[in-house]
């Protein structure tokens, strides 16, 4: 059963970042007024700020959802061991 909840805390990991992250680049598209930098050389008009500010505010996002996943998972683990622990 560990197993299974351990991949299904995979799975909502990488949905919850991939929906964080399109959250996160509309976000960026109204404040900047340009798509994010997210392919290194992609674009001159990238500046050393944004590239940084983009990188700070997704690692930041990803790792909280990431660790509020696992969380979640643990706990469920746990419920479905021993119902008393919720």
């Amino acid at each position: 059963m560990d197993t299974v909840v351990k991949l299904a805390g995979t799975g909502l990991s990488i949905g919850a970042v991939m929906v964080a992250n399109k959250l996160l680049t509309a976000g960026w598209q109204k404040v900047v007024g340009k798509e994010p930098p997210t392919k290194p050389g992609d674009r001159d008009d990238d500046t050393v700020k944004e590239i940084l500010a983009w990188a700070v505010l997704t690692t930041i996002v990803s790792t909280a959802i990431k660790f509020g996943v696992a969380k979640s998972t643990q706990r469920a683990a746990r419920s479905m061991r021993d119902p008393r622990e919720v």
